[in-house]
């Protein structure tokens, strides 16, 4: 048994290729040994057990130890994320992938692969395609598109891709309230990805935040939206949109097959690292964006401020969930909250 400050060093490491994720990278690198990511990861990092999360592997302490093992820097290394942990996605059996860069590796003779900005949560769209991402499962990634089921399951993602393209520009071309849900979940990915890079958001349009507190905020709403915090199976909030924003754009926006079960403890929130479906964690920034932002100011349109849109959406909302929310709230700036939100607390005094 190997003393546990050691660490191996493999005799050969397939570069990264560009723009490519953490997860895809050492995937293959473990496939050239024959085994998988977790069995790799267990040879050479002396923390890695059972629980451990491979994409904490590319930061410290442990991206040192993976860095000697692979004779690759660790600055390069770390980049292969290109976000914190808590804004990676992090499921083991699912990804998101653009049908079109997979068909673009395909075309070049490139084994497809797992772009950075696919495994990063709050991204819901190809920037290179502008197309929707498509939920898939890691192990097509893993066998590729050449292989029975690999051709099958492509074929099904290029369908879906473009029944949702397709209506998509129907939509934009009948109902102009559509462009406005969609900007408002295109605002809110532009926000954090800024905020993400260290650039404070506009306080004309998010209130006084810096970096750092406004990413804690989008967190804060986006797992409200996303947790089901009944004690019996329920919808969450994202799959339970006002209804002018289903009437309009329903078919954008995810409706999982099934029911999420009971809220019971901090355990049970799911965040956006948590949430394979794009569809679904569109709908979260959507809320994200309509609680957060002052609205945009239209001609002839008065400006809505933030608390008078909250009362409106809040209101009928489920009040274990609210009374979450404003306990998430203890924890954010006060001038923040007095300039920006509405008090919870007399939505939650109607339900005495």
């Amino acid at each position: 048994m190997r003393p546990d400050n050691e660490t191996y060093a493999l005799p050969y490491c397939p570069r990264p290729r560009r723009e490519e994720a953490a997860h895809s990278w050492l995937t293959r690198v473990a496939q050239e040994y024959g085994l998988n990511a977790d069995s790799l990861l267990g040879h050479l990092l002396p923390e890695h057990n059972a629980t451990f999360c491979l994409e904490r592997a590319f930061y410290a302490p442990y991206v040192d130890s993976l860095s000697k093992a692979t004779r690759i820097p660790r600055r390069t290394l770390s980049k292969l994320q290109g976000a914190p942990l808590d804004w990676i996605l992090q499921d083991r059996r699912y990804c998101n992938v653009c049908i079109r860069c997979i068909e673009m590796d395909a075309l070049t003779g490139t084994k497809p692969f797992l772009r950075l900005e696919w495994r990063q949560a709050w991204k819901t769209n190809c920037c290179i395609h502008g197309i929707r991402l498509l939920r898939t499962t890691l192990n097509f990634m893993t066998d590729g598109v050449h292989t029975v089921d690999g051709a099958r399951e492509c074929q099904r993602l290029r369908s879906k891709s473009a029944a949702l393209e397709g209506t998509l520009d129907r939509a934009f071309a009948t109902k102009l309230k559509v462009i406005a849900v969609i900007r408002a979940v295109e605002r809110m990915e532009t926000a954090i990805d800024r905020a993400i890079g260290g650039h404070d958001p506009d306080n004309r349009i998010w209130g006084p935040l810096s970096a750092s507190e406004f990413l804690i905020v989008v967190q804060d709403v986006t797992t409200w939206a996303l947790s089901n915090f009944e004690c019996f199976h329920a919808r969450p909030e994202a799959e339970d949109l006002p209804t002018g924003v289903r009437i309009v754009a329903d078919f954008y926006f995810t409706m999982m097959p099934r029911h999420l079960p009971p809220f019971a403890s901090e355990s049970d929130v799911r965040t956006l690292r948590k949430t394979a479906e794009p569809g679904l964690r569109a709908a979260a920034l959507w809320w994200a964006e309509a609680l957060l932002a002052k609205q945009e100011a239209y001609k002839m349109v008065e400006t809505v401020h933030p608390p008078a849109r909250q009362w409106r959406l809040l209101k009928r909302r489920g009040p274990t969930g609210l009374y979450w929310l404003l306990q998430q709230m203890s924890a954010w700036p006060r001038r923040y909250i007095n300039q920006q939100w509405m008090d919870l607390g007399s939505i939650l005094s109607l339900y005495h």
